[in-house]
């Protein structure tokens, strides 16, 4: 796991990805505190954001999450309308707290790195979901 002090947050700048060509979200995170959301369908969007803010916020285990003001979270979840930005009262699970929180209006992503003890093509950073169930996260990589 990537500790707040293994990194600075200029190390998030940047598009970052994940899904696949038939569902895919794009995250583009900029200097200035605010972030760009893209959605597409087969190469075609079907939801693009405005600019909204992200900060960073340190959990109790010393990981860095990285919290997106009106995050759509449909690509992760079927059951999730992209036209729906409400998410209040849908609980989430924190794997890493190993808790249940309800998220209000916003994305909550853990940034997390490479396990110790396992080789690894690269050492970057990675974007973690929390999620719907206690099976399954959705994982985001640079672009």
């Amino acid at each position: 796991m990537v500790k707040s002090n293994d990194f600075i947050e200029n190390d998030l700048i940047g598009t970052w990805v994940s899904g696949l060509p038939v569902r895919r979200d794009s995250i583009t995170l900029f200097e200035n505190g605010t972030y760009k959301q893209v959605i597409t369908s087969n190469d075609e969007i079907i939801y693009e954001s405005q600019l909204n803010n992200w900060w960073l916020e340190e959990s109790s285990l010393g990981i860095p999450y990285l919290f997106l003001e009106h995050m759509r979270l449909c690509v992760y979840w079927n059951g999730i309308d992209c036209d729906d930005e409400r998410i209040e009262g849908r609980r989430f699970y924190d794997f890493c707290e190993d808790e249940w929180i309800e998220l209000e209006n916003e994305g909550i992503i853990m940034v997390l790195g490479p396990v110790p003890g396992f080789d690894h093509p690269d050492d970057q950073i990675r974007l973690v979901t929390l999620m719907l169930s206690t099976e399954g996260a959705t994982l985001y990589s640079r672009k």
